[in-house]
């Protein structure tokens, strides 16, 4: 790539011809031939030049590369192909995983492209696939590094015994910190299903340490029960129906 050196005069007819003239937007060589100020100028602030250029070069991965590694948030004006393009993709959560939501459904299902960003930041899961966001043994795996998890995961889930079950023993660990403690604690029934929170409607996180603690163990216990129960009678219709069918 040739390094251009650039005057002011020449920057603001640069500037002109960006704005006016849109003459870049089909030639791929007048935007990679600078690496300077002024091709700084053009990938970082102008994202037309993503969203305007010609089917050609929007579909041009050298081309598409380069915005990506100058500014990696022109990611999120890819066209569709790019965007579902595992190269393109992968260079650009090198750089910045929170690009994840604009990446294509089918990359969001990729083990490789998952894998990366939820080891990175773990909150990321919200953005993927239900084949994760519904994988029970990864989530659980997940809230042993990040117990905030709750509001991103599948709705199925936010139901599920030992799913909220890791997340209140996870939070007990904090009970020193009463600020910390009732907050979480907060975030926690705020984000259970709403088949799952009238077993905690007596639990008010604004308690001292011990009341909520002996409040939510007891919703527990109840939850437990509730589930233990429906459990065999799930177990037993489905016996029945067995029967029935033979």
């Amino acid at each position: 790539m040739i390094n251009v050196k650039i005057d002011e005069e020449e920057m603001n007819e640069l500037k002109y011809l960006l704005f006016n003239e849109y003459l870049f937007l089909f030639d791929k060589d007048f935007v990679l031939k600078f690496n300077n100020e002024a091709r700084e100028f053009i990938l970082v602030n102008d994202f037309r030049l993503i969203k305007s250029c010609s089917p050609q070069l929007g579909n041009d991965k050298e081309l598409v590369l380069e915005l990506i590694k100058s500014y990696v948030y022109n990611f999120k004006y890819l066209n569709e192909q790019m965007r579902d393009d595992k190269d393109v993709v992968q260079t650009a959560l090198n750089i910045r995983t929170n690009i994840i939501p604009y990446v294509s459904e089918r990359l969001r299902d990729d083990d490789d492209i998952v894998n990366f960003v939820i080891n990175e930041n773990p909150k990321l899961i919200k953005y993927t696939s239900d084949r994760f966001k519904n994988n029970k043994s990864l989530i659980l795996k997940l809230l042993k590094i990040n117990n905030d998890l709750l509001p991103d995961i599948h709705e199925d889930l936010k139901s599920d015994i030992d799913i909220l079950l890791e997340v209140w023993n996870n939070l007990k660990k904090e009970s020193g910190d009463y600020i910390l403690f009732k907050d979480k604690t907060a975030l926690l029934l705020n984000s259970m299903s709403k088949n799952t929170k009238p077993f905690f409607e007596l639990v008010d996180p604004d308690l001292s340490v011990f009341s909520v603690t002996q409040k939510m163990e007891e919703a527990f216990n109840q939850l437990k029960l509730h589930t233990q129960l429906t459990e065999e009678l799930n177990i037993s219709n489905h016996k029945k129906s067995r029967k029935i069918k033979i």
